[in-house]
């Protein structure tokens, strides 16, 4: 059986059916992320876009992949693909949109982003371009970069959400010790691009191909006990999962810096964080404050409009406790 091609469920270790709040129960953030990825993962595709030919440059133009397994979801595209330079699309140097002008990055792969335009592909397939004209920096390795012109989409930040996700709070690294089995562990999606995705092309088709990471706190990912598997990998490397046929297993590796992490509510792709490691990177929910300023100071530097992050608001889940119970707040 082809990798990506399958879905292996482990049990959940939470109860699905969860005690009545008021007059009815309520799905818990936890078991809402896990049905949204579970609800695509038959017969579809986890390979994103195509095509990609060798040296980290699109051979032809990139196209959605019709059997993409999450090509419904709202802002799925967010990231860009790439840059475009010397009349190459060059894959690389990847932009998350954050507001109808701003991006975020990584600094470790090259400030880069106001030297070419940098490329996103549109529901449609439709490529559109946008070059960034100043950046900042926050002194780690985020950058916030200003586009020139409106950015087609842009993502809403997915926030700590401890009291929302049971399995949040024991904290990491207990929660991913071999027999923790107190909760099921959140499921999010992440993008393998660059030497990853070429990789996945000398045995698929289809580039930037995506898979499943369980998460022991925001913005860290591994492969934890009793996550759903899906993707381009046959197994993780965390929590007992065992061994793997991907080079790095659950986690990002060269070339896919700079990439996308999501969480899936609601149908829409909410922003968690960019690669800055194989496990995870800073998730801008911990800094909103920072780059809330950031953003503003490069808008009213350079005669922009002036935005601030849109976090996601996940009111409408229950809070739970450390073993994903509904429990009432007063």
């Amino acid at each position: 059986m082809k990798k990506g091609r399958y879905f292996k469920l482990f049990p959940l270790l939470c109860a699905v059916m969860l005690p009545a709040l008021g007059s009815r129960a309520q799905a818990t953030l936890t078991d809402h992320m896990y049905a949204q990825l579970n609800s695509r993962t038959n017969g579809a595709s986890c390979g994103s876009r195509g095509y990609i030919g060798g040296a980290n440059t699109f051979a032809t133009p990139p196209v959605i992949n019709p059997d993409f397994w999450l090509k419904d979801v709202t802002n799925i595209e967010a990231q860009s693909l790439g840059m475009l330079s010397g009349g190459n699309f060059w894959v690389g140097h990847y932009l998350t949109a954050i507001s109808p002008r701003h991006c975020l990055g990584v600094v470790h792969t090259g400030l880069v982003y106001t030297n070419s335009p940098s490329v996103w592909i549109l529901p449609n397939g439709r490529l559109y371009t946008n070059q960034g004209i100043a950046y900042r920096t926050d002194g780690n390795d985020a950058v916030v970069v200003l586009m020139a012109q409106t950015n087609p989409f842009f993502c809403r930040i997915f926030p700590n959400a401890t009291r929302k996700i049971g399995f949040w709070q024991t904290p990491w690294p207990q929660n991913s010790y071999p027999g923790f089995t107190n909760c099921s562990s959140p499921v999010f999606v992440r993008f393998h691009q660059g030497v990853g995705g070429i990789y996945y092309y000398t045995n698929y088709p289809w580039f930037e191909p995506t898979f499943i990471s369980g998460s022991p706190c925001l913005g860290v990912f591994q492969g934890e006990t009793n996550t759903p598997l899906f993707g381009d990998y046959l197994d993780g490397n965390g929590g007992g999962h065992g061994a793997t046929t991907w080079p790095g297993g659950d986690q990002w590796i060269a070339g896919d810096s700079g990439g996308a992490a999501y969480g899936i509510v609601n149908n829409e792709a909410v922003f968690v964080c960019a690669a800055s490691s194989a496990m995870g990177g800073l998730p801008p929910a911990n800094k909103l404050d920072r780059l809330n300023a950031m953003m503003a100071s490069l808008s009213t530097n350079n005669a922009a409009p002036v935005y601030s992050l849109s976090v996601y608001d996940l009111s409408g889940f229950p809070d739970v406790d450390a073993n994903n119970v509904p429990v009432r707040r007063h």
